[in-house]
């Protein structure tokens, strides 16, 4: 037989004296009646609560200095989880990152651009043998862009 104080022992002593107690009140109050056993009842519970709260008084420096480790503890695991997300976002983050430039590779619009504007040029300039009509249409695009843009600088101030 195991001689030690295992926490399954320990929480049958006090269900076994509670099973006595009740047995016995229920006994009084066949035997005597229903009142003495109450009063025997509240007696009873008078007692044991005034013994806790003594039990209380006499272990207070004891119970605080327990409670206040217990909310340190509370405090830097609650410090410590809230880093530990910091942290985690972090990462997260950064392998967002990496994933999206890995499968949206940043691509060269000036080249997009041109690898789509050469094949249209290429067909007008087919059509299109002389030189001199190009020349007098992008000397007429330039000439009201820049009208336009000292417009602009008119406007703006």
């Amino acid at each position: 037989m195991d001689l030690e104080d295992t926490p399954e022992r320990q929480l049958m002593v006090p269900v076994l004296v509670l099973s006595l107690n009740a047995l016995i009140i229920a006994g009084l109050a066949f035997k005597l009646g229903p009142l003495p056993a109450a009063k025997i009842l509240f007696i009873e519970i008078s007692l044991i609560l005034g013994f806790i709260c003594w039990i209380i008084v006499i272990f207070q420096k004891t119970i605080v200095e327990d409670l206040s480790d217990l909310e340190q503890l509370a405090l830097s695991g609650r410090d410590e989880a809230q880093l530990m997300l910091r942290q985690g976002r972090a990462s997260l983050y950064s392998l967002r990152q990496r994933l999206e430039s890995s499968l949206h590779p940043e691509e060269d619009h000036l080249v997009t651009m041109v690898k789509h504007v050469v094949p249209f040029l290429g067909l007008f300039i087919a059509k299109e043998k002389n030189l001199f009509r190009w020349g007098v249409l992008g000397w007429k695009i330039a000439a009201n862009a820049i009208r336009m843009a000292s417009q602009q600088r008119k406007i703006n101030n």
